[in-house]
């Protein structure tokens, strides 16, 4: 295909509405095409151009996810091998308990919300995580005193799991929850629950945290 070939291609996607965006092509780090096509900004009518910047956010996950395997597979390091101490990052807010399987598999815990250098703070936390008490080293420096914090698990063991290192960390006030499910039948003749319901769907335990 040539590049007049090519923008023919691109530019009957663009007035079809199905592309917009930037295609640059390279060979043995010759540039052979590129060019800009569609809106970068719909509500403003802004197109977009070769120095368009584009917030790929999540796009790259799986780009990092191939490439981080590829080290593993190298044996630069292990799944199981400490993010923390292998990027350096000793001394911050991130537990060194974190794995790189942690990283990849999203259940570290790490959010980015909380800007610990500017002194950013919370009141409420909720852990939906497989293991929210390799989260917790992280969670009790950006929660205030008095701050409470909820986690959402399936399985008695996780939950035995959380309660002791919650109790470990210095949390107190510890209660935890089964959550059931059961749906009710409303009528203009009668109000009834349902004959069946889901007898379990997880536990909450809820705990404040003691101290600075």
């Amino acid at each position: 295909m040539t590049p007049g070939m090519l923008d023919r291609y691109l530019r009957g996607l663009e007035a079809s509405d199905a592309f917009a965006g930037v295609v640059w092509v390279t060979v043995g780090g010759d540039e052979r095409f590129a060019a800009a096509y569609g809106l970068a900004s719909r509500a403003w009518g802004v197109p977009n151009t070769l120095d368009t910047r584009f917030d790929t956010a999540s796009t790259t996950k799986l780009f990092t996810a191939v490439a981080t395997l590829q080290q593993v597979d190298a044996g630069a390091f292990g799944l199981d091998t400490s993010a923390i101490g292998y990027l350096g990052l000793e001394g911050t807010a991130i537990s060194p308990d974190v794995t790189v399987r942690h990283l990849l598999t999203h259940s570290a815990g790490i959010g980015d919300d909380a800007d610990e250098e500017a002194g950013e703070s919370f009141d409420r936390a909720i852990l939906d995580l497989p293991e929210p008490w390799a989260a917790l080293p992280a969670l009790s420096r950006v929660l205030v005193a008095g701050g409470i914090v909820c986690g959402y698990l399936p399985t008695t063991i996780q939950v035995q799991q959380l309660v002791l290192a919650l109790e470990g960390c210095g949390y107190d006030h510890l209660e935890t929850f089964e959550v059931l499910h059961r749906s009710w039948h409303v009528t203009s003749r009668s109000v009834r629950p349902d004959h069946r319901m889901v007898a379990h769907t997880g536990f909450l335990t809820v705990a404040r945290k003691i101290g600075p």
